[in-house]
């Protein structure tokens, strides 16, 4: 390797200032190259319309239920969506189809469950689906009660095609809503 030296008259001042000439017209396309990927990380993608359209259905049946609009669930629900629920009370099981679901929706708490309300706590919304945390509270026979449950939504062409419901506490969540008869 040769190492120029200050007698190599002039030469090393000639491969600096084309060194420094090419630098500077590379970085002179650094804003529009900065601005170029700002935008590309802004930009709205598939994935984003997707997980928007997801939530959309997802708030748009979360309120529906909150206001008992049963005209609305349906309007969201897939013909054959799948509702599953655990337990051993009145609401627990594998409901199929719209006209199920819907039935499940309007089964109400036992007697002695009263002053009972749910609160949603937060959403998870993906590109296929949903995890909303609800906490429900209230009085059931005279005392405070209070327990916390998953809806994992599945959402496909605008409808809520399949719902998961997981419970905190499934004695008191059964216990709410009554015993299978």
């Amino acid at each position: 390797m040769d190492i120029p030296t200050p007698t190599d008259d002039g030469r090393i001042s000639a491969r600096i200032a084309a060194a420094a000439s090419e630098l500077a017209r590379l970085l002179s396309h650094l804003p529009e190259a900065v601005d170029e990927l700002g935008d590309a990380e802004t930009a709205p993608t598939a994935h984003d319309d997707r997980r928007e359209r997801v939530e959309k259905t997802i708030l748009a049946f979360l309120d529906a239920v909150d206001r008992g609009d049963l005209e609305t669930i349906r309007e969201l629900l897939h013909p054959d969506v799948t509702y599953r629920s655990p337990g051993r009370s009145r609401v627990s099981g594998v409901h199929v189809g719209a006209d199920a679901v819907c039935s499940v929706m309007q089964v109400l708490p036992r007697p002695g469950a009263n002053q009972l309300r749910t609160e949603r706590i937060h959403l998870f919304v993906d590109g296929e689906g949903g995890a909303s945390f609800h906490r429900l509270s209230g009085r059931l026979d005279g005392r405070s009660v209070s327990y916390e449950l998953v809806l994992r939504l599945a959402v496909g062409d605008g409808l809520v095609e399949e719902i998961t419901e997981l419970t905190g506490d499934q004695y008191l969540a059964d216990d709410v809503f009554g015993a299978t008869p």
